[in-house]
């Protein structure tokens, strides 16, 4: 069994559908907020 512990206590058991499906969920809006950053950045680079 796989299990993730978050900061804030939260466990994720990577070994269940559910698990697996909320860490994607997870990883999505990461990826999502890092690309936000590095186009605000690079916006605010050009000006």
């Amino acid at each position: 069994m796989v299990s993730v512990i978050a900061i804030i206590g939260m466990t994720l058991d990577l070994s269940s559908s559910h698990g697996r499906m909320l860490a994607t969920f997870l990883s999505g809006i990461s990826e999502f907020e890092r690309d936000l950053i590095r186009r605000r950045q690079s916006k605010s680079a050009r000006k």
